[in-house]
């Protein structure tokens, strides 16, 4: 069926399908937004080259259901299972019947049958081999602001912009009374909740301030939010953003490999194809986004054979939220093996489609089903003699017109339609010559053109038509424009005014309706009102050059049917137009001002142009916020790289053009500094123009577009950005110059217009060859890491699991830390060291490993009574729930810090220290003893009076 044909409708499909040959058949269908195939069983007994006929109501049984697509598909294409019917056993030479129905709600439609049909083939029509490719993300977006709602707001609604789109939406409702959020407009708000994705935690203190976090796992940003309705009130969230997920994949098939970028569009993929050696046909399908997850399908000819199955490496893709454990999945699966024993078509060819009458046949359809016909009693013949003929048409006055018919019957009076109206018959006269007709008819507003009557009989039919085209031509009675004048550069309206116009578009399309001022186009204005049949209005066009009268023709049907010579060429139309800003972010909003004569004085009459190197009018990114005769001044909302002609339209039209071009860029003119660590941690400075003033809104890409590294922005502005690299991956190299590249969230890249480049130097690198110990006690001073290349611009920066030490020496060979005394015993982890100007340490194999234990030094005293006997035991990391043991009893602490514990020993042994996972630590002198003597003796108690 034809595609795009309307919206909210169903339709059925009927007709034979003749097996060429005997075999296993298989039936597939393509459908927006839904489709079914049923065919006719076969009847038992049915003889070789009988067909399986239209079923009536009896014998509907007979059809079986053999697709049912719920949802759309891709046009012309069948990747899915439930798009390909089961193997169905036919006959050759025999008919069957095929009942296919579609159904369309709105947007696309479009619905094909295609076939696969048994038997050795040649390669162009085998079946292709599909393969698929589906990767995922788990983007997670946290926006966090607080506000103070008034005292009688019920309910918040809060604006979210999407990221890389210029549309905002309203979305998400706060409700006073439940302090709950749910989705506008939901029945079900905790489904409609989950299923976009969002999830809210809310605070109040005691002054009655609000703490929202929303989560989303769209791309948006909140950028507003506004009270039961009112006026919009900007907000300043915080957002937090799972990395974005970037990089490429690798794919391999014939012994080679080659890349495919993350987010690559079908022409990407074939590209990459190519390098592996396919030299076959190849069609791609990308559907969906990679952070929604992205599919391509991949369509290979069958040539040469079933395809290898392709495999994966998908290391050097970056993104996603690793402690969440969320990170990115990538697929790769097989979804249909070729096959060069079959005849594959994606629409059934004519030749093996049919009806069982050879003649016309007429059909009735009542309540939908179609009445069945026996042998030819529904045929129909079509007559070619004996038929009323039109051979004469004249105009009788005005409106007014004669027919004469021949070869009349005895029919009943005719209906006439002429020149696209339906006539009113005044008399329809058989008797004055016999076998013949005279009709009189008053045609009301009758278009002009060259028209034929059609007249039709009840009884018969239409008459045939010998007499020649009446040529009527259209009454034009004003032309009037803007000033009763013609802008040069077109945009301002023709108002036409007469009779005998085609009155609705499609007639005017018909009709070739055509009007040019001079040699210029005028652009005719489509709507429910015009063009009408007293009125046609047109938008002017930009003068062609040469043109020097604003001569308005116009034609119909290839023809000028008529010209006006009233209206001469505009001279103050608005001119002259000087830019406050010439070269201007892509991204940044800005108020531009536009100088220059004969303007509007009122904004809601300007409109302002930027016309793209392609020639495309972009007239919605510079909104007027003030207007005046010779200054406009325009919100600037962004656009693409490019360069721009600013063009300005008015109530009088166009403006000419401005002299100076708006030119939107991100510029990159230096990198400080030039080199760094091969393992990151280098903070850059980035200098150009028109940067972003938004980090969020900012990304730094070190790398070509294969093999690149993400710079993570610290700051941004207008000139300047700064980052800190990450470490070089596997597929760069080092010392070699790394193009520098500042992009926006909307994917707006920088220009090179300077030194652009950084390397990943070995020379550069901090390096950590040895430490002095590989066992560190809370609150240690004497922890020394040996290296080279550690003086940078500041005092370096060492960590263990993400804790800091405290540095407290350093040169260019060595680090000396403390270890805090808060650190955990017990734990084992690694290091990392960044150095000011340099960036992060390499660390050589084995040295970034530390554990971090307890130390025990001295107990005092070393021997008391074995009644008890307060001990101090001293050492480091004894603030950390340690227990002590003297002996094989546990010694009752009384106080304890980072470096002593005093404790209750009650028997002899040696002391040691647990904690965690680290049992009996002790000293060589740490040892107890007890005795009788030196104890206090009771030697009686006694009950005392009150």
């Amino acid at each position: 069926m034809p595609i795009n044909e309307g919206h909210n409708m169903i339709s059925k499909f009927s007709g034979f399908f003749r097996a060429p040959r005997s075999g296993e058949y298989q039936f597939m269908i393509s459908a927006d937004d839904r489709g079914a195939l049923d065919i006719a069983a076969q009847e038992d007994g049915g003889n070789p080259g009988q067909y399986v006929g239209i079923p009536n109501d009896a014998d509907r049984a007979n059809l079986v259901n053999v697709i049912s697509v719920d949802s759309h598909t891709g046009y012309r294409t069948y990747r899915n299972e439930n798009q390909t019917s089961a193997k169905i056993t036919l006959n050759a030479g025999d008919l069957y019947y095929l009942e296919a129905y579609h159904q369309e709600n709105s947007g696309n439609d479009y619905f094909t049958l295609g076939v696969i049909i048994p038997g050795e083939t040649d390669s162009k029509d085998a079946l292709p081999e599909l393969q698929r490719i589906a990767i995922t993300d788990c983007i997670e977006n946290y926006n966090t602001f607080t506000f103070t709602p008034s005292a009688t707001a019920q309910e918040l609604q809060f604006y979210f912009a999407w990221k890389n789109h210029s549309s905002l939406f309203w979305d998400v409702l706060w409700d006073r009374t439940t302090d709950s959020f749910a989705v506008g407009d939901a029945a079900d708000a905790e489904l409609q909740l989950a299923r976009k994705g969002y999830e809210s935690e809310v605070t109040i203190d005691a002054s009655g301030q609000y703490t929202v976090k929303i989560l989303t796992r769209v791309d948006a940003d909140l950028v507003a939010y506004r009270e039961d309705g009112g006026a919009n009130k900007q907000i300043d969230p915080i957002p937090e953003h799972d990395p974005q997920v970037l990089g490429n994949f690798k794919i391999f098939a014939n012994g080679q490999s080659s890349y495919i970028n993350y987010n690559a569009n079908e022409g990407q993929v074939i590209s990459a194809l190519r390098d592996l050696g396919f030299d076959a046909d190849i069609s791609v399908w990308r559907s969906g986004d990679v952070r929604d997850g992205a599919t391509w399908d991949i369509q290979f000819s069958s040539r040469d054979g079933n395809v290898p199955q392709l495999t994966i490496d998908e290391n050097n893709l970056q993104g996603c939220n690793e402690n969440l454990d969320d990170n990115i999945n990538i697929e790769l699966s097989t979804i249909r093996d070729g096959d060069e024993t079959v005849l594959y078509y994606e629409i059934i060819p004519q030749q093996y489609l049919s009806t069982h009458h050879d003649s016309a046949q007429i059909t009735v359809t009542s309540n939908g089903m179609r009445a069945t016909c026996k042998r030819s009693v529904c045929d129909y013949e079509v007559l070619t003699t004996g038929i009323p003929d039109v051979y004469s048409v004249s105009n009788t006055g005005g409106n007014n017109w004669r027919f004469l018919v021949s070869a009349i019957g005895a029919f009943t009076e005719p209906t006439v339609n002429f020149g696209f109206v339906d006539c009113t018959v005044n008399s329809y006269d058989t008797a004055t010559t016999p076998g013949e007709a005279i009709i009189d008819v008053t045609c009301d507003e009758l278009e002009s053109g060259s028209h034929q009557p059609k007249v039709h009989f009840d009884d018969f039919g239409y008459a045939s038509v010998s007499a020649a085209p009446e040529v009527i031509s259209p009454v034009v009675s004003s032309v009037t424009a803007y000033g009763a004048e013609a802008n040069p550069y077109g945009g301002n309206t023709l108002i036409i005014t007469g009779s005998g116009f085609p009155h609705n578009k499609e007639i005017a399309l018909e009709r070739e309706l055509e009007i040019r001022v001079d040699s210029a186009i005028c652009d005719i204005i489509f709507d429910e009102d015009y063009p009408s049949y007293t009125e046609i209005r047109c938008i002017t066009t930009e003068k062609d050059a040469g043109d020097t009268d604003a001569d308005v023709t116009i034609s119909l049907n290839g023809g000028i049917v008529h010209t006006d010579t009233s209206l001469d060429y505009m001279v103050a139309y608005p001119q002259n137009l000087v830019l406050s800003d010439t070269e201007v972010s892509p991204v940044v909003a800005f108020t531009l001002t536009i100088d220059g004569n004969n303007f509007d004085a009122n904004k809601d009459d300007t409109v302002v142009i930027l016309i793209d190197e392609d020639g495309v009018r972009h007239t919605d990114r510079c909104l007027p916020s003030s207007s005046t005769t010779t200054q406009i001044q325009c919100s600037f909302l962004g656009v693409q790289s490019g360069v721009y002609d600013v063009q300005v339209q008015t109530s009088k039209g166009y403006s000419s053009y401005s002299p100076s071009q708006l030119t939107a860029v991100i510029k990159v003119d230096g990198v400080s500094p030039a080199s760094g660590s091969l393992q990151g941690g280098t903070l850059i400075t980035i200098s150009g123009g028109t940067f972003s003033d938004t980090v969020s809104q900012t990304q730094v890409l070190i790398g070509d577009l294969r093999d690149w590294v993400e710079c993570d922005v610290v700051s941004s502005s207008a000139t300047e950005v700064t980052c800190v690299t990450r470490a070089i991956n596997e597929y760069m190299s080092a010392d070699e110059d790394y193009e520098v590249t500042v992009a926006t969230r909307i994917q707006e890249e920088s220009v090179c217009d300077g030194t652009c480049h950084f390397r990943f130097s070995d020379a550069s690198t901090p390096k950590i060859n040895s430490l002095n110990k590989n066992v560190v006690a809370p609150g240690d001073t004497d922890f020394v890491l040996t290296g080279s290349n550690l003086a940078g611009t500041g005092t370096p920066e060492v960590a263990f699991n993400g804790q800091d030490l405290t540095v407290t020496a350093s040169d260019a060979t060595s680090i000396t830390v403390t270890v805090p005394s808060d650190i955990e015993p017990g734990t084992a982890g690694v290091l990392s060291v960044r150095v000011p100007g340099l960036g992060d340490a390499d660390f050589t194999a084995g040295t970034d490993s530390i554990d971090v234990s307890l130390v025990l030094s001295s107990i005092s005293p070393t021997s008391g009574p074995a009644a008890g006997t307060l001990i101090t035991v001293n050492g480091l990391g004894l603030n950390q729930g340690v227990s002590i043991n003297v002996g094989d009893e546990e010694c009752e602490i009384r106080s304890e810090s980072a470096t002593a514990i005093t404790c209750v020993a009650r028997n002899s042994g040696s002391v040691a220290a647990s904690v965690g996972n680290i049992e009996s630590v002790t000293c060589g002198s740490c040892s107890f003893s007890t005795s009788s003597t030196g104890a206090p003796d009771l030697a009686s108690v006694a009950e005392r009076s009150s």
